[in-house]
């Protein structure tokens, strides 16, 4: 256990014609040889045609991401969070960077819907109707669908950067959206001082499943029921801790709490030790993970989700949060 808590704590045209039916409805009714010489002036305009194509310059990069824009209503989006949490392998040190992902359908005439999940899990799904939507988002998501189209199609939008894999593309001032140049979609945007959104899926379609869950992010974390000693019966099983002492620290409070879980409660402990405080149960609870910003998820055994101060485990069948109020404490 000591060993977990030091690596916690260390000290985003129209359908096609036939000639047949041009000429009924023109009511052509000409000798053979004025058939022939349509025939043989069309056969020229479509030369001409083709000497144009071969002879024009090729299309820009601003054309072809207008290109892949599509031409949908609604735009689908779906990008991963900013802020990435880290994933450690106990046994070998190993690190890896975890990401939850965010989808977004929004139709500016009906509404939007948004959900989140993280590592497969559903952290959230809301959906509201126009009137509802918040103006700011309304804001961005427009100039995600229509006003990036506009920009690229009235010639505002400019290429402003570009490396081996990207195009930057300045779509308004302080919003720039990158493009593959593999296939011209968007694959990354940042906005203001945000930081840059890696975009997963970009498309515009005309139907979306606009109607969310309404699952909502928890607001409750848990209520105390106040001291108790560090008893089996509690959580059904020994509880992790310590020991005594934890860097310079005596064993303090022991609390038990009520953890809201899955729409009921359940049983669950604090420990204390100055700065630091571990907190357990026997199941995963809202109380206990989104101390480190997830809902319902809980890493494989053998591994520790770190976020900010604290971290997030499953030792010895519990689900265990470390979190410490400073760093290295």
């Amino acid at each position: 256990m000591n060993e977990q808590l030091d690596l916690v704590l260390p000290p985003y045209t129209g359908p096609a014609g036939s000639w047949p039916d041009v000429l009924r409805d023109a009511h052509v009714h000409r000798r053979q040889r004025t058939l022939r010489a349509a025939l043989a002036l069309a056969a020229a305009a479509a030369a001409a045609v083709i000497a144009l194509s071969l002879s024009g310059t090729p299309p820009t990069t601003i054309e072809k991401a207008l290109a892949a824009a599509g031409d949908g209503r609604i735009l689908h989006l779906v990008f991963e969070s900013d802020l990435p949490k880290t994933l450690v392998n106990l046994e070998t040190g190993e690190r890896e960077e975890v990401r939850g992902r965010h989808e977004v359908w929004f139709d500016p005439s009906a509404g939007m819907r948004e959900r989140e999940t993280f590592a497969g899990v559903l952290q959230w799904d809301m959906s509201a109707g126009a009137a509802g939507t918040p103006e700011h988002v309304r804001e961005v998501y427009s100039s995600l669908l229509t006003g990036y189209r506009d920009a690229l199609r009235d010639g505002t939008a400019r290429v402003v950067d570009e490396d081996a894999d990207l195009y930057w593309i300045r779509i308004a001032r302080g919003h720039d959206v990158a493009v593959s140049r593999e296939t011209y979609a968007p694959v990354d945007m940042r906005i203001g001082e945000m930081r840059n959104t890696p975009i997963v899926t970009y498309e515009t379609v005309d139907s979306a499943p606009l109607e969310g869950q309404q699952v909502r992010r928890p607001d409750a974390f848990g209520a105390d029921r106040g001291a108790t000693t560090l008893d089996t019966a509690i959580l059904g099983r020994p509880p992790v801790w310590a020991g005594e002492e934890l860097n310079g620290h005596r064993l303090g409070a022991v609390r038990r709490l009520d953890l809201p879980a899955a729409g009921s409660s359940i049983p669950g402990l604090s420990i204390g030790y100055g700065d630091v405080e571990i907190t357990m149960a026997a199941k995963p609870a809202d109380g206990i993970t989104m101390l480190a910003g997830v809902r319902g998820y809980v890493p494989r055994e053998g591994t520790l989700l770190l976020e900010g101060n604290g971290g997030l485990l499953r030792a010895d069948g519990l689900v265990v949060s470390i979190q410490a109020t400073a760093r290295g404490s």
